[in-house]
């Protein structure tokens, strides 16, 4: 079977997962080990550092003691999302991974988020949340993902097109409703 390093570098280079290739194969055994995980996670009362240790085995890395979940969370994958310091993940969260999720330090993510990186689709890119941000709501459909600097009212998108300043509960400029 393929080693995650080997994996990670697959979907790294942006190469798509095909039914019946060992990429594949690999990254359906990871999302079982996710799906096992987070039921772990989800189904019981854990002290924050057994929350921090199951993130732990989640994503494959050592999770700073700054960091705070409140479950249930929810991710398909787990082992391409990187988390700094002092970062609170609200209730309720999920993560689509493949692509890549980095989190950096002191950021605040907002109960019913979803975060969706997948190398293989047309818009995708990784979400990269920058120090000291904070997420206000969750977006369906957008192929962004929208954050916030404390104390401001505005959001701003990060997609692969150039940031557009929004206000909150309104589409961009020439996005058609429903998208």
């Amino acid at each position: 079977m393929m080693s995650l390093d080997t994996l990670l570098e697959h979907l790294d280079a942006g190469q798509p997962l095909v039914t019946g290739t060992e990429a594949f194969d690999c990254m359906h055994g990871y999302s079982y080990e996710a799906m096992r995980l987070t039921a772990e996670l989800n189904n019981a009362f854990h002290t924050p550092e057994e929350i921090r240790e199951i993130m732990g085995r989640i994503t494959g890395r050592p999770i700073d003691e700054t960091f705070r979940l409140f479950p249930p969370f929810y991710t398909d994958f787990g082992k391409n999302i990187r988390i700094g310091r002092r970062v609170f993940i609200n209730a309720c969260c999920c993560f689509q991974d493949q692509g890549g999720i980095s989190i950096g330090d002191g950021t605040l993510i907002g109960h019913r988020v979803t975060l969706a990186s997948c190398r293989g689709c047309m818009w995708a890119m990784a979400p990269w949340w920058r120090q000291d941000l904070w997420s206000v709501r969750t977006f369906r459909r957008v192929p962004s993902w929208l954050v916030s600097r404390p104390g401001s009212s505005k959001l701003w998108s990060r997609a692969p097109r150039p940031a557009v300043p929004l206000r909150a509960g309104r589409r961009p400029a020439g996005r058609p409703a429903g998208s």
